[in-house]
């Protein structure tokens, strides 16, 4: 016959309670939040900015730009020339007219609902030709800005 024994349970000492303890953890991180920002602010007022004079300042003359108006459907016109220019002959176009007359700053000008791929078009051809200004007349019905 076998012997019938039991097994006793042996007692585990309490596990420690792993609970973070959040309360005192926010109160430290106000705290730390406040100084911060005091200490930023006292540090904003205390920096001295001196800028250097301009020995010169650059102007354009209005009248050396180009005048570029885009449409709705695609269409380019120069601002003396109401002759439209498709997209296709854009660069071309351009380049001719850019070896006529050398123009260092282009204004474009749109309505708000001209396709952004346009616009895109016409400064990528314009960065090829070397046009270092761009300025853009954008008109919203209340007039151009």
């Amino acid at each position: 016959m076998g012997y019938y024994g039991y097994i006793r349970e042996r007692k585990h000492p309490p596990e420690p309670a792993a609970k973070p303890q959040i309360t005192s953890f926010a109160d430290v991180t106000l705290v730390l939040l406040t100084i911060f920002l005091v200490t930023a602010s006292a540090a904003l007022a205390l920096i001295e900015l001196s800028l250097p004079d301009a020995d010169h300042t650059a102007s354009r003359d209005v009248n050396l730009a180009i005048t570029i108006s885009v449409t709705k459907d695609g269409t380019f016109y120069f601002e003396d020339n109401p002759e439209p220019i498709e997209g296709k002959n854009l660069w071309t176009v351009l380049n001719a007219t850019k070896r006529t007359a050398d123009w260092p700053v282009a204004i474009v000008r749109a309505d708000k609902d001209t396709p952004c791929e346009h616009l895109a078009d016409l400064v990528a051809c314009l960065q090829g030709l070397g046009v270092d200004e761009l300025c853009f007349m954008m008109d919203d019905g209340k007039g151009p800005t």
